[in-house]
């Protein structure tokens, strides 16, 4: 009986020893999802950018981004709600990212890494940072003059205790907090010019 009770009370204390993660802050953008919860199809303009990677390379091409945007930022102690447009940035840039769900096995570690501080640079020279990237910016599908393609802003590497990342040369266990994947975007400029003519 004493055996069971403490099978039992393990059993309790592995459960509430455990912690989840929490969902990240993410933007309001206007008619995401219905009264009932639904969602519904966001009004979207297509806009030029040019996309660079975490390489240093970089593409132009259009993409699609909602005609508004929406999100909370802090200021003097002060919550407020910013409201803007697509015509209205100049740039937004990952300066920093979080892992998320490690998962280790033998002497490796898998990790996922979402931004986790991002700076918003409007034209008219306002800049606000905030601590995740908008949604519309983390899987995108581009447009360009070579094709279509899809470029994230999210990405996992593997650590090894012994050989460091898989995807980079590095051996730092802390450097893709802020360095992302070679391949992933880290900076979306929204002053791109399209090129004139029949040739995009």
């Amino acid at each position: 009986m004493c055996r069971l009770v403490f099978i039992f009370l393990s059993g309790v204390y592995a459960l509430n020893a455990i912690k989840y993660p929490v969902t990240p802050s993410v933007p309001s953008i206007p008619g995401s999802s219905n009264s009932n919860g639904t969602k519904k199809k966001i009004p979207t303009t297509e806009q030029y950018v040019k996309v660079t990677l975490g390489s240093g390379d970089s593409i132009q091409g259009n993409i699609q981004a909602p005609v508004e945007i929406r999100f909370k930022h802090y200021k003097s102690g002060l919550v407020f709600q910013k409201t803007i447009t697509p015509a209205d940035l100049k740039s937004i840039s990952v300066q920093r990212y979080a892992y998320q769900n490690p998962k280790k096995k033998e002497h490796s570690t898998y990790y996922q890494f979402e931004p986790d501080k991002v700076e918003i640079t409007l034209k008219n020279g306002r800049s606000y940072t905030l601590p995740y990237l908008f949604n519309f910016l983390r899987m995108v599908n581009i447009d360009t003059p070579d094709g279509k393609t899809t470029i994230y802003s999210f990405f996992a590497d593997t650590f090894d205790e012994k050989k460091g990342w898989s995807e980079v040369e590095s051996k730092d266990p802390r450097y893709h907090l802020n360095a992302a994947h070679p391949r992933v975007a880290v900076i979306f400029s929204f002053e791109a010019v399209a090129p004139s003519g029949l040739d995009q």
